[in-house]
């Protein structure tokens, strides 16, 4: 059977480690598990490698798919010269047991990851058992060379993973789980005025706290836009003053250096910011 290569640096694994069975050839059968608060970021997989090299010929992964949660098994496999994602059929056979699964080829012309077959297979499909009272298995990837599947202790990780499996959260029960509030939205810095004669504060966000500071030269004070759309005083700034004015996210800031005269227009995020007040005066030329 031809060797087949996945990334080494997730089998780097001591002869030795808890939860992995020893077989024949220098294969062990590895359960492997990372949990998270997160269901789509939790990791649970099976694997049938030789430790130390980047030989793996067995990978089952569970997922959380729509209809509840599954299992995907890659098998090391001589699939010919069959394409990428076309579709074949694998005949596997073992004790009490026979099956033909359609799959996915994967990996052709990979030099790094697994080169056969994917199968998507539920959690209470008669494989799991085969494999947990059988010595081997043997599959055949099409009509490709017979390829077996030691099984010498396989039958404990196997149960756990399946097991394991079983117990994620349904897709409903994720989907009705407490979701991280969205980012606040970012500051916005409008070039110019020319949308201020359309723009009304209406959108009031989270708490917002501005420390507006006027690094021009000149007099500056700061107007806020009301739902109406016109400009109500709060502040005013000598060249290099500056203060700090409480709002909203999604209000609408105005910096005059008179009056009318709108040089600048703030929307602050939710929480603190500086805005530093830069746009020179407004040059109307001789009166």
């Amino acid at each position: 059977m031809r060797r087949i290569g996945i990334t080494a640096a997730a089998l780097l694994l001591p002869a030795t480690l808890a939860g992995a069975a020893m077989a024949q050839d220098g294969f062990v059968w590895i359960y492997d598990r990372y949990l998270d608060p997160d269901p789509f970021q939790t990791r649970l997989s099976l694997v049938y490698a030789i430790p130390e090299t980047d030989t793996v010929q067995f990978v089952a992964t569970c997922r959380i798919g729509a209809g509840g949660t599954y299992a995907t098994i890659e098998l090391g496999a001589d699939i010919g010269n069959l394409a990428e994602g076309a579709p074949v059929d694998v005949r596997i056979l073992g004790s009490n047991y026979r099956d033909v699964i359609t799959g996915d080829v994967i990996g052709v012309g990979a030099e790094v990851g697994l080169t056969g077959v994917s199968l998507a297979v539920e959690l209470d499909d008669p494989i799991w058992q085969a494999m947990q009272t059988s010595l081997e298995l043997a599959y055949t990837a099409g009509e490709r060379t017979d390829h077996s599947l030691g099984l010498n202790g396989a039958a404990d990780p196997v149960a756990r993973f399946v097991a394991d499996c079983r117990d994620m959260p349904e897709p409903g029960d994720v989907a009705a789980q407490p979701q991280p509030a969205p980012p606040p939205p970012t500051a916005q810095v409008f070039a110019g005025c020319s949308q201020l004669g359309t723009m009304r504060t209406t959108d009031t966000g989270g708490e917002a706290s501005i420390t507006f500071v006027n690094r021009t030269d000149g007099f500056r004070s700061v107007l806020w836009i009301d739902g109406n759309g016109m400009p109500q005083p709060y502040g005013n700034l000598n060249a290099g003053e500056s203060y700090t004015q409480q709002s909203f996210a999604g209000h609408i800031w105005m910096i005059t250096d008179g009056p009318g005269n709108c040089l600048e227009v703030y929307v602050p995020a939710a929480g603190a910011s500086v805005f530093a007040i830069t746009a020179p005066n407004v040059d109307f030329g001789p009166e």
